[in-house]
């Protein structure tokens, strides 16, 4: 029988092959083979002359305990006979052991160091794809500044944040110091780092433009990315870095919501800083969630048919949680600041509001309900 399992074992091994997972299955089982070998002779030979030896479960103790190197001393052999046999069981339960920790170890570094490369397939989903288009790790000190602001804001502080870029070797610092940050290395406009990135579950998608000199290339390689990222999640939102203003429509053509151009952005603050020198800190306030107050949009809201003055009128006792500052109306693709009293609030629009943090808005504590039953008491 035992003769029979040895060469069902050996033909198995034989069909594997070479390679660091054979040579992990043999050590394993040589050690099961070794281990069992070892076991009739120990107990045929101790049994009934050892008084610690009473049961076939102190053998597997004693040969675990040997194997491990641990060697507590409350089992071990007596007899001649015993003692000889156990001499090469250790030597070769040693070696096997040594090695079969040494090449789980040494694949274990080499996930991990593939991981840090950005080249294994990662299992998430709900997050957020940080697309660098630049050829370098010139952004990295933006991408570290996105990422603290989206873990600064509840909504979206627990969400898996993946990098995808060509520009690193690995994730460079200080972006490994945050928690639930993965890397994707590879092409911005192949689908390989994206498929990696396992897109087809991700909520968001923020592309950063390449930042050279010439504004067109710059926009053709992130606008390439981002047809790429909605030919393989056509559900995903998209935010892009745009160059040039000119080009602002191609982005808005290929399905990306929302288009930034950081340089009009700048050249709009250093204008209006002439004459007004506190706008510029106080943008930067309303934009970063860990100082002051915060602009934030709500989505999905039931306030169809109410106006702007009377969602202003029921929070007037909130103002130190929530100002009401505009409308972004999704049918004239717009966003008002301050509007009429008597603008409507329609389907699929969206309040941009101003507070501390994001307020909670469904659920009986939250600022919808909070609304809706102002409206009903004053009716």
């Amino acid at each position: 029988m035992l003769w029979f399992l040895i060469i069902k074992i050996r033909s198995t091994l034989r069909r594997i092959g070479t390679g660091d997972n054979a040579i992990l299955l043999w050590f394993i089982a040589i050690i099961f083979m070794d281990t069992i070998l070892y076991g009739l002779l120990f107990y045929n030979w101790e049994y009934g002359t050892n008084p610690n030896v009473n049961s076939p479960l102190d053998f597997i103790w004693y040969s675990f305990i040997t194997m491990t190197t641990i060697g507590y001393g409350d089992i071990y052999p007596i007899t001649s006979l015993g003692r000889i046999v156990t001499i090469p069981f250790t030597l070769i339960s040693l070696t096997c052991f040594g090695g079969v920790i040494s090449i789980l170890g040494a694949k274990l570094m080499v996930r991990h160091e593939r991981r840090m490369k950005g080249l294994t397939k990662l299992n998430v989903d709900g997050h957020v794809i940080l697309v660098d288009c630049s050829e370098d790790a010139r952004k990295k000190e933006i991408i570290a500044r996105i990422i603290e602001s989206l873990r600064q804001d509840w909504e979206t502080e627990s969400w898996p944040i993946v990098i995808v870029a060509q520009g690193y070797e690995q994730l460079p610092d200080p972006l490994p110091d945050f928690s639930n940050v993965y890397f994707c290395q590879g092409s911005v406009t192949t689908e390989l780092p994206y498929n990696r990135a396992n897109i087809s579950a991700a909520k968001v998608a923020i592309i950063l433009s390449r930042s050279s000199q010439d504004a067109q290339v710059d926009d053709a390689i992130s606008l390439a990315a981002l047809q790429v990222i909605k030919y393989l999640n056509p559900r995903i939102e998209a935010r892009a870095e745009c160059a040039n203003l000119e080009h602002e429509p191609l982005f808005k053509a290929a399905g990306c919501e929302a288009v930034i151009n950081m340089r009009a952005l700048e050249s709009h603050i250093m204008a209006k800083s002439v004459v007004d020198p506190d706008t510029a800190p106080v943008i930067l306030q309303m934009l970063n969630p860990g100082v002051g107050n915060t602009l934030h949009t709500i989505r999905q809201t039931n306030l169809e048919g109410v106006t702007f003055g009377s969602i202003e009128t029921a929070l007037e006792e909130d103002k130190e949680k929530i100002m009401t500052i505009g409308i972004s109306k999704y049918s004239q693709k717009q966003q008002l600041l301050n509007p009429d009293d008597e603008t409507l609030i329609e389907m699929k629009d969206r309040l941009i509001v101003l507070a501390k943090k994001r307020p909670k808005w469904k659920g009986k504590e939250g600022m919808e309900h909070h609304i809706l039953e102002k409206l009903q008491e004053e009716e």
